[in-house]
């Protein structure tokens, strides 16, 4: 669950340890009670890290996880590749507002471009980077 409010899907990159800290933060402002996280260690200088968010849903029925071969490279764009989870069909839930989300580490590579693609290869997101910061 993210504490962002964040009503439709979106990526967002996380290229230095101040953009994880504030990547970070609305997780700790929005549990009860209140919970601080430490940023996982991180070698920047190698490696980013990119927030998935899936966007306001109706239930917790939904969320978001690595697929396995997790991410590609397609001429500029790092591929994430994410099971897109969703309720069955007929299945009853609460009825309670959900903003699932997922942060995942991924190597530098200068991408131009970050796409997120279902487990049927849908995209679900995409944005550009400042990766090559």
């Amino acid at each position: 669950m993210c504490g962002t409010q964040t009503q439709a899907p979106r990526v967002t990159w996380i290229g230095t340890p101040t953009d994880l800290r504030r990547a970070l933060e609305p997780f700790q402002t929005q549990q009860l009670p209140r919970v601080t996280l430490e940023p996982p260690s991180l070698d920047f200088t190698r490696r980013a890290a990119v927030l998935l968010e899936m966007g306001m849903q109706p239930s917790p029925g939904y969320g978001l996880t690595l697929l396995p071969g997790q991410w590609t490279v397609d001429d500029g764009t790092l591929v994430l590749h994410v099971n897109w989870l969703t309720p069955p069909p007929g299945r009853v839930f609460a009825q309670v507002i959900t903003h699932p989300c997922l942060v995942v580490s991924v190597p530098r590579g200068g991408y131009r471009h970050i796409e997120v693609r279902d487990q049927h290869g849908i995209v679900r997101m995409r944005a550009g980077t400042r990766a090559d910061r």
